[in-house]
């Protein structure tokens, strides 16, 4: 499951979703005509828009890419009787791809559930993005014509991954009040979108929480499961997880996508992998916020480890010193940290004696030097 996960991952663009998000119900219907949820011209002149080819329903076969709708005849009925209900499929190339079936709940207190259910056909994973409507809809929520009711065209995605043929997923309940259901005689149309194969990044934020709750030391300390190799300038390897390298760092990414086998040379020494290592399978950040700052901070912004950097920061000046202030000065000179930067400025024209340090003795930074002399200078 992490292969299939990462392989996705991997695949992953930073493009962001380009549905078009319409800012009223009748925007949405008047944008319906060729590739979207429901011509409203239809629905005025009572044409049946369960046959139209985006609408999903045992009717007809509507392309997969091209699903707009599910249509739920007799809402009013299934609603009262609580049982398993088809609602259609939908098509690639005329092979089933999807079905899509429902089931209904009476409960207490004069609430109807309408559960929504998709048998995958096929293996792989697939996005479903569906109406997002609140969790008891009322008359107020709905879009009412003659023959048909509409849920909101605002939609929410939930991606799914199939291991097997013919494995059923739930996609989301509906909760109608009775208020609803009494006035209901009509075919209830749900917006919908759906996505083959798609792109499934790794939420940063729920690695973190898997992190916190599972020290991944241990599994790299034990070389479980490693997929992927760093091997350092010196040639010496280290056995890693692909997966969290990806997650944690773009630039890491990229060197895995760009390797032509299972390892790749990184222009890094033994101990910069090492503290690298350490904090990606480390608990929290904090746990390896107490050494090797200064080496750190460098492999931080190299790698753009965005979570630990500002940690990093905030530490390097509560540790500023005679000793390392211009080793500090050229980490902000490298990486263009103007705050800190001229914080170190300021200590180190409050210490000239950092002037003397073995540091300041083998810069080789020009342009560093130059504002060092000038900061100096300045009484």
């Amino acid at each position: 499951m992490l292969e299939a996960d990462l392989f996705a991952y991997m695949n992953d663009s930073d493009e962001e979703d380009q549905r078009p998000n319409y800012s009223s119900d009748d925007e949405f219907i008047d944008n319906a005509n060729e590739d979207h949820f429901v011509d409203k011209d239809d629905l005025d002149n009572n044409i049946n828009v369960e046959f139209h080819r985006n609408a999903v329903t045992a009717l007809n076969q509507c392309p997969t890419l091209k699903a707009r709708k599910l249509c739920v005849f007799n809402l009013d009925y299934k609603l009262h009787h609580s049982d398993h209900y088809d609602i259609g499929g939908t098509y690639s190339k005329q092979n089933p791809n999807l079905w899509f079936y429902c089931t209904t709940t009476v409960c207490p207190g004069g609430n109807y559930l309408l559960n929504i259910f998709v048998c995958h056909r096929n293996t792989g994973s697939f996005k479903i993005s569906i109406s997002d409507i609140e969790t008891h809809i009322q008359m107020k929520d709905l879009t009412v014509f003659s023959k048909y009711l509409l849920l909101p065209n605002k939609l929410i995605s939930k991606t799914f991954r199939s291991s097997q043929a013919d494995k059923n997923h739930y996609i989301k309940s509906f909760c109608f009040t009775k208020e609803v259901v009494d006035n209901l005689h009509k075919t209830l149309s749900i917006p919908i979108e759906i996505e083959l194969k798609p792109k499934c990044p790794v939420d940063k934020d729920f690695l973190r929480k898997i992190k916190l709750k599972h020290c991944l030391s241990g599994m790299f300390q034990r070389q479980e499961n490693t997929d992927f190799i760093l091997e350092s300038k010196s040639g010496n390897k280290f056995d890693v997880h692909k997966i969290l390298l990806a997650t944690h760092s773009n630039v890491l990414k990229e060197i895995i996508k760009k390797s032509e086998s299972n390892c790749a040379v990184v222009d890094m020494n033994d101990d910069e992998i090492e503290v690298l290592l350490e904090y990606l399978y480390s608990v929290s950040e904090k746990s390896v916020v107490d050494e090797n700052s200064f080496k750190f901070l460098d492999v931080a912004y190299r790698f753009k480890l965005e979570n630990l950097i500002p940690l990093k920061q905030s530490e390097i000046i509560q540790k500023l010193t005679i000793k390392n202030a211009i080793e500090v000065a050229v980490l902000t000179e490298k990486y263009k940290l103007e705050s800190i930067q001229k914080i170190v400025f300021e200590f180190i024209k409050k210490n000239p004696e950092v002037l003397e340090t073995e540091g300041w003795k083998n810069l080789n930074d020009v342009v560093l030097t130059k504002k060092l002399f000038n900061i100096c200078k300045q009484k």
